[in-house]
């Protein structure tokens, strides 16, 4: 009834490490990643050239991304988190801000921030945002401090 297609498709190209350092040295991060699974590299050996590339990312304004790849792959940077959080809000990306310091579990050192980015939501009139981030927010500083007992 229907031909079998299977044997028409063609492998995928296995990146050379020339396009993986091209798409690192572009600030193509998360496609370089893939790239190097794919060649059957290990991100280790890449390090020099990863690390370049998040610094691309930070001039090119996409902090956010930088941050949800680090999560996401489980990689170290040079670059503190708070820092990069701190970015965001200096670049006004108040949502993806607090999405991050929520991924990352940060309260700690950002409060002047989070409050700030909270009345923003509210500016806004994103008064439900504010009210979940403020509960998940309020559950993270209860988390993170020492209980009574301790």
């Amino acid at each position: 009834m229907f031909e079998d297609f299977r044997p028409h498709l063609s492998q995928p190209k296995v990146p050379t490490e020339e396009e993986i350092l091209r798409l690192l040295d572009s600030g193509d991060v998360e496609k370089a990643l893939k790239a190097i699974r794919r060649a059957g590299f290990e991100y280790s050996q890449y390090e020099r050239g990863i690390t370049a590339g998040l610094h691309v990312m930070v001039r090119r304004k996409r902090v956010g991304e930088l941050l949800s790849i680090l999560y996401k792959h489980k990689l170290r940077s040079d670059m503190s988190i708070i820092h990069l959080l701190r970015t965001m809000v200096r670049q006004n990306d108040i949502p993806g801000f607090l999405k991050q310091a929520l991924r990352f579990e940060i309260y700690e050192g950002l409060e002047q921030e989070i409050d700030h980015a909270l009345q923003w939501l509210v500016a806004k009139n994103q008064h439900a945002s504010a009210e979940a981030y403020a509960s998940k927010f309020a559950n993270l500083r209860a988390r993170s401090q020492p209980s009574p007992r301790d």
